[in-house]
């Protein structure tokens, strides 16, 4: 799912996958403001919504199935964080520009973007973010300590093979293959244990499920799912040595099946914070990775 990485980086660090990337500002007639993360190479821009602390997974799953069909909609993540009281889900939700410019397509995010954030089909709503929401969302992985800006930019970043540093935080992350038969099964899992690990301070979970809603590539008609779904786990902890222990109890803690479609994202690391962190750095547009 993602691309290659390089050695270890220091001293105010921004990730490639990011430069691109500009903060812009709409509204809808609804009267909300919305951060929009602009991608011009790509063609695309990404909006941030905020769920409410009653939504479930069949809400969820429900929305996402409605919202997969809104036209220019490409991918849909949403995320879930332990130890936030309340308990809230965000969702990113990536949009194709179909070669408009900027201001052109922004025209048209103002008009559409309410057929996603509260469809007429479902009792449900999301809240959209404005920029300094999304910035601050952004900012809270990639550079805790650091000035909130966008793109992020982390005073202190050095990611090892197995482990990233984001200022004074250490992190690993994992992908599952959520594109099985057994999808949901691993989904309820990860989302029990976001919910109900007890742990120490500074620990904390993040899980991204990921949906490609629109690629013909990878409708998979023999499980009549429209869209692929892949999985990201980013664990947290103040220590390298305490992330690593965290990692192996959270392992251990995961049925046998679970752990099969686990791997660890050893040299990738922080496509997964930037993902976890509502950035639209999806590894299959990335032709490099490499932190400078």
């Amino acid at each position: 799912m993602f691309g290659l990485f390089s050695k270890r980086r220091t001293n105010r660090v921004q990730a490639p996958a990011t430069r691109d990337m500009v903060m812009k500002t709409v509204s809808d007639a609804g009267g909300f403001d919305f951060g929009v993360i602009w991608q011009p190479s790509l063609g695309q821009g990404t909006i941030l919504l905020a769920g409410e602390t009653s939504f479930s997974l069949e809400d969820i799953a429900a929305w996402r199935r409605v919202a997969s069909t809104v036209i220019g909609v490409t991918v849909i993540s949403t995320i879930v964080v332990s130890g936030e009281d309340p308990a809230i889900t965000y969702a990113f939700v990536t949009f194709d520009a179909e070669k408009k410019s900027c201001d052109d397509f922004l025209t048209w995010l103002a008009k559409q973007v309410v057929q996603v954030y509260s469809p007429e089909e479902l009792e449900i709503m999301w809240w959209p973010q404005d920029a300094e929401s999304v910035t601050r969302h952004a900012c809270t992985l990639w550079a805790p300590d650091s000035d909130p800006v966008f793109p992020p930019v982390a005073q202190t970043l050095v990611e090892h093979y197995d482990v990233i540093q984001c200022d004074q935080v250490y992190r690993v992350a994992f992908e599952i293959l959520l594109s099985t038969d057994a999808a949901e099964d691993f989904v309820q899992e990860f989302e029990d244990i976001v919910s109900t690990s007890m742990l120490q301070d500074g620990e904390k979970i993040h899980f991204v499920e990921i949906v490609r809603p629109l690629d013909p590539t990878f409708v998979l008609d023999d499980a009549g799912l429209p869209f692929r779904r892949d999985g990201i786990i980013v664990l947290s902890a103040p220590s390298s040595e305490q992330v690593e222990d965290f990692t192996t109890d959270l392992v251990a803690s995961l049925s046998p099946r679970t752990r099969l479609h686990l791997t660890r994202l050893f040299g990738r690391q922080h496509i997964g914070v930037l993902l976890a962190g509502g950035v639209p750095a999806y590894g299959w547009q990335l032709t490099s990775t490499f932190v400078k």
